[in-house]
């Protein structure tokens, strides 16, 4: 009986692994109670056991697992095909995901399915609506708008002539719409209060249309003036220009009788000057060309002022203001000796209006050689 066991034995063996399962049964009691290493050798075991027909399979299983693998023999006893169980198993995954996936394609036809209805009955509603509101003639020209808000309410909002076109019509689309809830917000306008209303939108949008002419219109007007504006400019700087050249071209004394002819200082009531950083600007100029012309030159610096008052204040006056300007000029920088003052009053009357008689009150320059 055992050299029956022991022929058996060999032959499956050799079936199976030939030498290399001693080297499997050595491993197994090498590894003792080392769980990681023996699961791992049972492993091999079960993969070199697939590799055989059943028949040799349970032959090789009943001898040899009772001795090398005592805990496997249940297991290998109850699975008559291990890659049979690992190919049940994948298959159970795939079909489980198909199915998976065509509930998902379902899920996602009825939703669609779903929206579209909610979208087709939403126009639906929506021209019903507003096909029963046109078939009623009492309620032509009469502004009424038809909407769903955002509840799903049907919303009907507008005018109608009295309250008997507002029953009316509630009745209507109650017929054709049953069981649907509606929101009502209408006013009753009799014709005449809705021509008027028309008749004043239409003088309104007539008096929006006039305004944008004339809006237009000036838009137009300031362009030119813009553009007159910047030519006007153009000229100035031209101007400024050739002043500049005409400057190069002319003596130091030239310069200072241009001067002299072409500015003024002017005041107020007293003897302060009307334009202060003005006057002192000029004051600054007149200095630069006194002191690039010739020294024998001298400056009459002559006051003026207007109508105002008797002659004896008025001259007292203008005598103060030349030499207020007499005063400046000395401090930046000019001999007392070059400069004359006089008081003229108003003997040279620039304007006669009492409205212009501000640029009256001034003081002038006059060049003695």
């Amino acid at each position: 009986m055992n050299n029956n066991h022991e022929t058996e034995e060999e032959r499956l063996r050799k079936l199976l692994l030939g030498p290399e399962l001693e080297r499997l049964i050595l491993l197994d009691r090498r590894v003792g109670d080392d769980i990681v290493l023996r699961e791992s050798v049972q492993r091999v075991f079960i993969d070199a056991l697939n590799e055989l027909g059943t028949q040799d399979r349970s032959r090789l299983v009943a001898i040899l697992t009772p001795l090398i693998f005592p805990d496997l023999q249940e297991e290998i006893r109850n699975s008559t095909d291990l890659k049979a169980l690992v190919r049940n198993v994948f298959f159970q995954t795939f079909r489980n995901s198909i199915i998976l996936l065509a509930i998902f394609i379902v899920s996602l036809l009825l939703w669609g399915g779903w929206f579209g209805y909610k979208l087709w009955k939403r126009h639906y509603i929506l021209d019903i609506a507003q096909q029963t509101i046109n078939s009623n003639d009492i309620l032509a020209n009469y502004p009424l708008n038809v909407e769903i808000d955002n509840a799903g309410y049907l919303q009907i909002n507008g005018l109608v002539p009295d309250m008997k076109a507002r029953d009316v019509l509630r009745s209507k689309i109650a017929q054709v719409l049953p069981g649907y809830e509606i929101k009502y917000r209408i006013s009753a306008l009799s014709p005449d209060k809705l021509a008027r209303i028309g008749s004043d939108l239409n003088t309104m949008q007539a008096e929006m249309r006039r305004m944008r002419s004339e809006i237009a219109k000036h838009n137009k007007t300031t362009d030119q003036a813009i553009r007159a504006l910047k030519q006007i400019q153009s000229q100035t700087a031209l101007t400024q220009r050739l002043s500049k050249i005409e400057d190069e071209l002319l003596s130091p004394k030239q310069r200072l009788v241009r001067w002299i002819a072409n500015n003024a200082i002017f005041f107020d009531e007293n003897t302060k000057f009307t334009y202060p950083k003005q006057a002192t600007a000029k004051l600054k100029t007149l200095v630069d060309l006194i002191k690039q012309a010739p020294k024998k030159l001298r400056i009459v610096v002559i006051g003026y002022t207007d109508l105002s008052g008797n002659y004896n204040l008025n001259q007292w006056l203008a005598l103060q203001r030349s030499l207020v300007v007499v005063k400046h000029l000395t401090r930046l920088g000019i001999p007392q000796t070059n400069l004359l003052s006089a008081g003229r009053s108003t003997e040279k009357m620039i304007a006669t209006n009492p409205a212009q008689k501000t640029i009256n009150r001034r003081v002038e320059f006059e060049l003695v050689q």
